[in-house]
């Protein structure tokens, strides 16, 4: 969708402020953004010229405030330019917008890149201190196991494989 602002009101009563020229991709729709800067007022849109290109003929609006009018484009339309004018006043000021009508077979959609994969992390991956931890308690547990004496071996293997357990588990994802 296509949009352009025309502001009306902004310089004086009845002014109309829009841009020369706008352009919409055929099977897509032209809005007009309606700025109304002043007292509420009474705006006819019309497009004597654009059968070809659209099913709008003429449209009056009442605008107070902000408003907008969408003006559909023929998805068969062709190449070309239709004019859009716009009046205020009862006719007392008008601005002609030229609209540039692209058909679609020259419409590139954009490319969307897709997002970056997210970092895989192995569940089997350590932090690099965490090996050997492991390795400690393995051995400080099995010192215990076969001296059966020592409590302090028992408590030291736990702390060692808790230390790498938690280590592995707090290790930043992997790039």
């Amino acid at each position: 969708m296509a949009s352009t602002e025309i502001h009306l009101n902004r310089r004086g009563i009845n002014s109309i402020e829009a841009p020369p020229a706008a352009e919409v991709p055929a099977g897509k729709s032209l809005v007009l953004v309606l700025v109304n800067h002043g007292h509420p007022l009474h705006l006819s849109v019309s497009a004597s010229n654009a059968a070809r290109f659209t099913p709008f003929m003429q449209q009056n609006l009442f605008v107070q405030g902000e408003g907008s009018l969408s003006i559909p484009v023929k998805g068969d339309a062709p190449a070309g330019t239709f004019d859009l004018e716009v009046m205020t006043g009862y006719g007392m000021r008008k601005v002609v917008l030229q609209v540039t009508v692209i058909p679609a077979a020259l419409v590139k959609a954009p490319e969307e890149k897709a997002p970056p994969p997210a970092p895989v992390r192995s569940p089997l991956a350590l932090h690099r201190a965490a090996p050997p931890l492991l390795a400690a308690g393995v051995l400080l547990y099995a010192a215990w196991w076969i001296l059966k004496k020592p409590e302090t071996l028992s408590v030291l293997s736990f702390l060692a494989l808790l230390s790498a357990a938690i280590l592995a588990w707090r290790r930043p994802p992997s790039s």
